[in-house]
């Protein structure tokens, strides 16, 4: 199950919804560029799981605001 929800008073991203908004054409390519040291975006343990992770809603829309700037040639590299 994936998409937006509340953990800790936050609004969350989980799953296919967070893979896909970070451009992912699938899940395994997400794990193996978390494996290999991306971290563009924090994502964090879901707590009780042994695989999946979130992303707060507030960062990812700050990522995907740096990267729509940067695509339009508004700044420097994505961070």
């Amino acid at each position: 199950m994936g998409g937006k929800r509340e953990r800790a008073g936050f609004q969350i991203v989980q799953g296919p919804a967070l893979w896909k908004a970070l451009g992912f054409r699938n899940e395994r390519a997400f794990q193996r560029a978390r494996q290999n040291g991306w971290s563009e975006v924090p994502v964090y343990p879901i707590p009780g799981q042994s695989r999946g992770v979130y992303a707060r809603l507030d960062e990812l829309n700050a990522f995907l605001e740096r990267k729509a700037a940067a695509a339009a040639g508004e700044g420097g590299p994505v961070r």
